[in-house]
């Protein structure tokens, strides 16, 4: 697995671009979620980390 790019799809934690990516959801919308606590989050270095765990949760509990 060394020196091999993982895809978003296959992660299992993610960026907030990365979540945009999946799930064609506005950038400032996962943001604002996450900023409100409906989507836990990390901030690692200058960026959120998003387990796929809990964007799945999340997109459950909105659609």
């Amino acid at each position: 697995m060394v020196g091999q790019q993982l895809k978003a799809s296959d992660k299992l934690v993610l960026t907030v671009d990365e979540c945009h990516q999946l799930t064609g959801f506005p950038r400032e919308m996962l943001k604002e979620a996450i900023a409100n606590g409906q989507l836990p989050a990390k901030k690692i270095g200058r960026s959120w980390r998003v387990k796929r765990s809990c964007l799945n949760a999340y997109i459950d509990e909105i659609l």
